[in-house]
């Protein structure tokens, strides 16, 4: 159980790091006003502001998912048998 929740706070911390990493990025594209080489009117910003809002979704789902950790409900940790 311990290593579940270790494991699981891990993946959270991760997905945070991701987060921040991502965000300044996307600051760094839209304040230089970076454009797509090939069509240089196409900014690029919008795009990479994407990426840090779907990462922050998926660390808070997994920041919820830990309360199912204790009751063996997490997917993180399921055990299936492989079907066939």
């Amino acid at each position: 159980l311990a290593v579940s929740y270790l494991v699981q706070m891990l993946s959270v911390l991760y997905g945070v790091l991701l987060v921040v990493a991502t965000y300044k990025q996307a600051l760094r594209t839209i304040a230089t006003h970076t454009t797509l080489s090939s069509l240089d009117f196409i900014p690029l910003g919008p795009a990479y502001v994407i990426v840090p809002v779907s990462l922050f979704f998926m660390s808070m789902a997994m920041l919820l998912d830990i309360r199912k950790v204790r009751k063996g409900q997490s997917p993180l940790f399921k055990e299936e048998s492989p079907t066939g």
